[in-house]
Parts: structure tokens; C-alpha cells; sequence
């Protein structure tokens, strides 16, 4: 039940942020960019598929 928790106050935040801003929803700053999205590296994909 702790993690349910967690997950509520995070989209209550998320909500509460967006309102507050009256800016439109954008899931870019919601999760953060990894370092293989950042540098688009095809190798590395090809990598952990094989």
C-alpha cells in the first residue's frame, strides 16, 4: 500500500503544478531524459537486443 501511496502523491503534485503553471501537460519534465535517449546511440540499442 506504500507504493500506491507514493504513486497518488506524485500525480497530486504533478496535477497540482500544471494548474498552478496553467502551462499544458508535458511528460518530457516528468521523466528524465536517459543518457542513451540523449545521444541517440543506435549501437547500444543494437547491443542489448542481440
Amino acid at each position: 500500500m506504500d507504493v500506491v501511496g507514493a504513486v497518488m502523491h506524485k500525480l497530486i503534485r504533478v496535477i497540482y503544478g500544471v494548474l498552478k503553471s496553467g502551462q499544458p501537460f508535458d511528460p518530457e519534465k516528468l521523466i528524465p531524459q536517459t543518457l542513451d535517449d540523449a545521444t541517440n546511440d543506435d549501437t547500444s540499442k543494437l547491443a542489448l537486443a542481440s
